[in-house]
């Protein structure tokens, strides 16, 4: 079981260098690391420089959604850390298995982690001293985890296909 697990294509827009980085700064803290991409090698290396390669895994590229799923629900927690996001589909997926949710304000994922008590996780900055800070308050508080993975669970309700479809559109139209 893994405490924090990330997925997408390793290219620097999705900010794994600086989850690593986040990882570094918690003991004993264990991070999954799905997907595959150009910066796979630079990211390994950045894990054994910062001597935490015995607690990071790459998964490479995984196929079946299936095995995707059972790599989500093997964490306590999934961090999307990305720069900008077209449509965040990993993350309403480990949404939808119940993992609370840290992200950066990227694309509709402030409306989508929802706010007050029905929120289903935190917007943090993505630098790694903010993602380490939201991360340890999320391990340390079991309750909360359990709280914000079931608010997480009603992704699907909240937001059904054809309105995030929808606000998808208009928030894409906002940026011409």
């Amino acid at each position: 079981k893994y405490d924090v697990v990330c997925f997408g294509r390793h290219v620097k827009n999705k900010g794994f260098a600086d989850i690593i980085r986040a990882v570094a700064l918690l003991p004993n803290v264990t991070l999954l690391v799905g997907g595959d991409g150009p910066l796979r090698p630079a990211l390994e290396k950045l894990a054994r420089s910062l001597n935490i390669a015995d607690r990071v895994t790459f998964t490479g590229w995984i196929q079946e959604s299936s095995d995707v799923y059972a790599a989500l629900q093997s964490a306590r927690i999934f961090v999307m850390n990305s720069k900008s996001e077209g449509g965040p589909r990993i993350a309403l997926e480990a949404m939808a298995l119940g993992l609370p949710i840290v992200t950066t304000e990227v694309g509709v994922m402030r409306e989508v982690i929802g706010e007050g008590t029905s929120r289903a996780g935190y917007i943090t900055t993505g630098e790694p001293q903010d993602l380490a800070g939201t991360i340890k308050k999320l391990l340390a508080l079991p309750s909360l985890q359990e709280r914000l993975g079931a608010e997480a669970k009603k992704v699907l309700q909240r937001f059904e296909r054809r309105e995030m479809i929808g606000r998808y559109a208009e928030f894409l139209r906002g940026l011409v």
